[in-house]
């Protein structure tokens, strides 16, 4: 008889823990994605400009210096706003490694680069960093989509 109470109070628990929903990832943040791409695509600007005119001339320094400002605090704004998100540490993570890339990505810059494939290579790393975060969010659209993450 003890066990019949077991058994059913063990079935009730699991009928009880299977409607609950726990999620070990946060969702698809498309907001986050779209200011990302902007920034992608300042960021490949000014560095295909620099390609253009390496060993010729410097670019005006206003212009690019007010982009990379503005490029800091969207980048700022969206590391605090996924810090605010439960279970987004991986798209925190990922975000940090992209605004540090983004700043090492500035340094160089202010030290002049000394080849044209130096500046292809930073160009291709840094599109790497920001397809690391698309393909996060892209995979958190798909598992919204399926249930998968749930």
């Amino acid at each position: 008889m003890r066990l019949c109470r077991v058994f059913i109070l063990f079935i009730g628990s699991l009928f009880l823990l299977s409607a609950c929903t726990v999620r070990f990832i946060s969702n698809y943040n498309g907001g986050m994605v779209a200011q990302l791409q902007q920034i992608q695509q300042k960021i490949n600007t000014i560095l295909i400009m620099d390609l253009s005119v390496f060993g010729q001339k410097k670019l005006t320094r206003v212009s690019v210096t007010d982009t990379f400002v503005s490029i800091r605090v969207v980048m700022t704004d969206l590391i605090s706003t996924a810090k605010a998100i439960p279970n987004n540490e991986s798209t925190i993570e990922q975000l940090q490694v992209l605004q540090k890339s983004i700043q090492q990505l500035l340094a160089l810059r202010k030290a002049g680069f000394s080849s044209k494939p130096e500046i292809k290579l930073l160009i291709s790393t840094v599109n790497d960093d920001f397809t690391s975060v698309y393909e996060l969010q892209n995979l958190k659209r798909s598992y919204l989509k399926t249930g998968v993450a749930e």
